[in-house]
């Protein structure tokens, strides 16, 4: 058959396909030499994207990039392909992908864009100022040309940068912004990573029912919308979330789910933040078999996208593990290598739930003190949620180890003030836990509080929460090992 005819006819199959078949489509036009097939490529590659075939969107991004022959062609398909990129985890790649069209871009819109993608991949790979300038200019360029969907999305990246830096209200203020401007463009992709948005800020709070809600309502919203990539970003944090409601096995479930979308998608910081649950829930399950596996697949995403803050919180989760395995020296180390990773890199991130569970793991009296002296100073500023629940719950085991009965009481009295606006079934139990063990520490324990002392050892075992139930079982089986035994007939 003749070329020319052979065209034609992919010309007309391009046709009759149309935009319900956008891929299909814009592989015929390319067989047909068409000028359209670049734009194709593009809606091609976005409907992919949506439904979370990510490494084939981007191959149709750069097929697109291939055939485009202008600006207006090449900007926004480089934009594509940066942001498919880091959805697949390799944020260099991204960065120099949207570096190539600064000079390019065209139009308030244009420049926000470019500028959008600049921030996402610094934020990756943790230049979070550079990041913040970037996000600057976007927003500027936004706010010239009243693009409202711009305009929101800038106020979420920048409510995500303000996350790891522990700036607690200001990123809740940024999020609900971004909220209110998807809500005002009726854009309900936008309004679903908005939804996701308020919930990490509501996790920074320690408000871990609002921050479920509000990530079932993102998860709804990004189905409804058919943003797959928006639920697979978010659905890891629902395990954390679940752990904290006492629902460990929901929890792992969760975790599992999350880490399989984030694999198929070949989203490396979902999946991170998936084993990070994965690894929580062995922790509390004293089940290091389970857990120890994922940390060196967790080091590896670390490596790829450059995201060294994570490395501490990788390395401390492992030596709980390994200290479950019953290897307290590699432990140890361990956590003396995390505290000074966390120095390095994440401190306001990190630093309350390195220093709290590395407390709990030496045997040095010098620098458990000195870890939880720092850990409570870093606590006295802003600082994420996670921060507070760790480390309290963590200086209350090493407050323990030590015999400091005063110290336990005043750490449980913190982290109840601390959720004071929302309690939750995990504080409760930490807080009741570490009282009841503070008064049989004093010799104060009296028979209600041992009744009461059984009874939440029962329920933190029935729950899975193994680490907790722990020293609660012991205390009590020391005790009945103290108490006289009756005087035979």
């Amino acid at each position: 058959m003749p070329v020319c005819a052979a065209q034609r006819l992919h010309a007309l199959a391009a046709d009759w396909y149309g935009e319900s078949e956008a891929d299909l489509r814009a592989q015929h036009l390319d067989r047909a030499g068409d000028p359209r097939a670049a734009a194709a490529y593009r809606v091609a590659s976005e409907r992919l994207r949506a439904s979370g075939r990510i490494a084939l969107a981007l191959q149709r991004a750069r097929r697109g990039l291939e055939l485009a022959r202008e600006g207006e062609q090449v900007v926004p398909l480089s934009l594509l392909a940066g942001h498919l990129m880091l959805d697949l985890g390799v944020p260099h790649e991204a960065l120099s992908r949207f570096r190539d069209v600064v000079g390019l871009a065209r139009g308030d819109a244009q420049i926000a864009e470019v500028e959008l993608g600049l921030a996402s991949a610094m934020r990756i790979t943790d230049d979070l100022p550079g990041a913040e300038q970037a996000v600057q200019r976007a927003q500027a360029a936004a706010e010239r040309g009243g693009h409202i969907e711009l305009e929101s999305r800038c106020r979420h990246l920048r409510g995500n940068l303000l996350f790891p830096l522990g700036r607690v209200d200001d990123c809740m203020v940024e999020h609900r912004a971004a909220l209110a401007l998807a809500e005002r463009a009726q854009s309900p992709e936008l309004v679903a990573r908005a939804l996701g948005g308020l919930a990490d800020a509501f996790y920074a709070q320690g408000r871990m029912r609002s921050a479920r809600d509000a990530l079932e309502r993102c998860i709804g919203a990004a189905r409804a919308a058919g943003a797959a990539s928006v639920e697979i970003a978010n659905r890891p944090m629902m395990a954390f979330a679940e752990s904290c409601m006492l629902q460990l096995d929901r929890a792992r479930e969760l975790a599992e789910q999350a880490r399989l979308l984030a694999l198929q998608a070949r989203n490396g910081r979902a999946e991170l933040i998936a084993l990070h649950g994965l690894m929580v829930a062995a922790i509390e399950a004293e089940d290091p078999e389970a857990g120890l596996p994922h940390v060196a697949r967790s080091q590896q995403i670390v490596a790829e996208l450059g995201a060294w803050r994570f490395e501490a919180e990788n390395l401390v989760f492992g030596a709980q593990l390994e200290h479950a395995a019953g290897r307290p020296d590699l432990a140890a180390r361990m956590a003396r290598e995390a505290v000074s990773l966390c120095r390095d890199h994440a401190m306001a991130y990190l630093g309350g739930l390195v220093f709290g569970m590395g407390a709990a793991l030496t045997d040095d009296p010098s620098e458990r003190d000195s870890w939880l002296e720092k850990g409570d100073a870093l606590l006295s500023a802003p600082s994420l949620g996670h921060n507070h629940l760790f480390f309290r719950r963590y200086a209350i085991d090493a407050s323990l180890k030590a015999g400091r009965a005063a110290e336990m009481r005043r750490h449980a009295h913190a982290l109840r003030a601390f959720v004071a606006a929302e309690p939750n079934p995990f504080v409760d139990l930490v807080v009741q836990r570490a009282l009841l063990l503070a008064d049989a520490l004093d010799g104060r324990l009296e028979p209600a509080g041992r009744a009461d002392l059984s009874q939440l050892g029962e329920r933190a075992l029935r729950a899975g929460y193994r680490q907790l139930a722990g020293a609660m079982l012991a205390v009590l089986q020391q005790e009945r090992r103290a108490s006289p035994r009756p005087a035979a007939d």
